[in-house]
């Protein structure tokens, strides 16, 4: 948002998708192995629609975003409507083999 001379060299970021972003689903484990026989590919077609149009499109497709302030933070206000400096963009194609820790 607002670039310091400072690390980490920004007061805050803004993460926002410019439309509704494509939500997909793996479960791979044995735990849920009976869920298969009841109908797992609705209850995941139902889980990644609540999770798509309940929890991400609202907080975080154009016009609303998710702001956090790092460092000496700006007051929220700001961080939603200050005209940015600079920008980073970062672009995540695919994401696969995450652990739980």
């Amino acid at each position: 948002v607002k670039l310091s001379r400072e690390p980490p060299w920004f007061s805050g970021i803004r993460v926002y998708f410019p439309d509704t972003p494509t939500v997909d689903l793996s479960v791979h484990s044995n735990k849920v192995v009976g869920l298969v026989s009841v109908g797992m590919a609705r209850f995941k077609d139902t889980l990644v629609e609540v999770l798509r149009d309940k929890v991400i499109a609202p907080m975080s497709v154009l016009p609303n975003r998710i702001c956090v302030g790092i460092g000496h933070s700006m007051e929220d206000s700001k961080l939603r409507h200050w005209q940015p400096e600079g920008v980073l963009r970062i672009a995540m194609i695919r994401g696969q083999g995450f652990s739980n820790p």
